[in-house]
C-alpha cells in the first residue's frame, strides 16, 4: 500500500510567546505557532546534535600555554603542602593564597599576564584544598571598591600589605619577559611580609596574537562609588604637584604608642583644585589603627593645588608618613 512506503510521523504544535528567543510572532499577535515533526529515525540525528551543543557548552579549548601553567602548578601545590608539615614555616594556619596580575617586561599590567594568571589560580585550586585559594575578582572588587588601581598595586609593597589585609598569607606574583619569539614566566611564592618560599619559571607556547596581549592593558575601570575616585594619568600628566601649605604631622595612636611600634604608612591623598584634601586612603598601613588614624589626620591638610596649563587641577598623589620615636 502506499502509506506504508511513508515513515510513521507525530505531529506536536508548540505555542511559543513572543519572549522566545528562538521564534518571531507575526506582526500584530501576542503568540505564535509552530509545528515540528518527529520521527523515529530521526532519533540518532537529534541525539547527534544534543552532543555536539552539549560539548561546545562544556567549555574551549584550553589555550596552547595550559600545559606549561599546569606544571607550575603542580610545583608551587607541592611547595605549599610542603609549608603546613612539620615543622611548621611560620604558623599552623592554613594556606590562604593571592595569585596576583602578572606584569609585563615593563611593569605594566596587561590583558595577556591577567589571562594567565587566571589560569594559574583555576590550576592551583584543582590541586589544594577548596578554600585555599583567595578569589581573584573578590580581590579585584576590593580594590576598586577601595578606590585602588593597577598602577598602585604595581609597588610589592601595596600589593602584598593589601593582600594580607584581605585575608591572604601567601602571595605568588609574576612577571612576562619577551625575547625574540619567547615569552618567560617567573613566579615568586611569599608569605606578605617579604619572606620568600619558592620560585620557579617557564617558556610559554604562546601564538603571535597571544603574545601581543602582554602590551594590551587591562580594563580596569573604577568604581564610581569607590571610597577614592582619581582623575586618569593621562588627564594629569604633566601637572605640577600640590603643595603642602598646612599639614600636622600625624601622630601614633594610644594602643601603637603603649606597644611601642614604629614604621612607615603610605597613602593616597586626593586634592581637589581649591587645594583641599576631598579623600585619603591608606596603601600600606600597619598595626593598632595607625593607618586609619594617619587618614584622618591628612583629611585636614590643606595645599597649593596642582596645576596644568595654569589651570589647578584635582590630582591624587602618593604620601608617606614616617611614624618613629626620637
Amino acid at each position: 500500500m502506499l502509506k506504508d512506503r511513508f515513515i510513521p510521523a507525530r505531529i506536536f504544535k508548540l505555542r511559543l510567546w513572543n519572549s522566545s528567543p528562538t521564534f518571531n510572532a507575526p506582526a500584530g499577535s501576542n503568540t505564535g505557532s509552530l509545528v515540528l515533526i518527529y520521527s523515529p529515525h530521526m532519533r540518532l540525528l537529534r541525539y547527534l546534535l544534543l552532543l555536539a551543543c552539549a560539548a561546545s557548552a562544556a567549555g574551549q579549548t584550553p589555550p596552547t600555554y595550559q600545559p606549561q601553567i599546569d606544571t607550575l602548578a603542580d610545583r608551587l601545590a607541592r611547595d605549599i603542602q610542603r609549608l603546613s608539615q612539620p615543622p611548621a614555616h611560620k604558623s599552623a594556619l592554613p594556606p590562604r593564597i593571592l595569585v596576583a596580575d602578572f606584569p609585563n617586561q615593563r611593569g605594566q599590567s596587561n590583558v595577556l599576564g591577567q589571562r594567565i594568571a587566571d589560569a594559574l589560580a583555576d590550576a592551583l585550586q584543582t590541586r589544594l584544598s577548596p578554600n585555599a585559594l583567595l578569589p581573584r575578582k573578590q580581590f579585584q572588587e576590593a580594590m576598586q571598591s577601595a578606590g585602588i588601581s593597577p598602577d598602585d598595586l604595581r609597588k610589592h609593597g601595596v600589593l602584598a600589605w593589601q593582600a594580607a589585609h584581605t585575608g591572604a598569607n601567601l602571595l605568588i606574583t609574576g612577571r612576562l619577559s619577551r625575547t625574540d619569539e619567547t615569552t618567560t614566566l617567573e613566579l615568586t611564592l611569599t608569605h606578605p611580609d617579604g619572606d620568600q618560599v619558592s620560585t620557579a619559571s617557564t617558556e610559554l607556547t604562546l601564538s603571535p596574537d597571544l603574545a601581543k596581549l602582554a602590551r594590551d592593558p587591562v580594563d580596569w575601570s573604577p568604581d564610581p562609588n569607590a571610597a577614592m575616585v582619581c582623575p586618569s594619568p593621562a588627564d594629569t600628566k604633566g601637572a605640577t604637584p600640590p603643595k603642602c601649605t598646612l599639614c600636622n604631622p600625624p601622630s601614633f595612636t594610644e594602643a601603637a604608642r603603649k606597644a611601642g611600634w614604629q614604621g612607615n604608612l603610605l597613602l593616597k591623598v586626593a586634592v581637589d583644585e581649591q587645594g583641599q584634601v576631598h579623600s585619603a586612603i591608606v596603601l600600606i598601613g600597619g598595626p593598632y589603627g595607625v593607618g586609619e588614624h594617619a587618614v584622618e589626620t591628612v583629611r585636614q591638610w590643606q595645599f597649593q593645588p596642582a596645576t596644568k596649563d595654569g589651570q589647578p587641577v584635582r590630582i591624587c598623589v602618593p604620601v608617606e608618613v614616617n611614624l618613629r620615636y626620637y
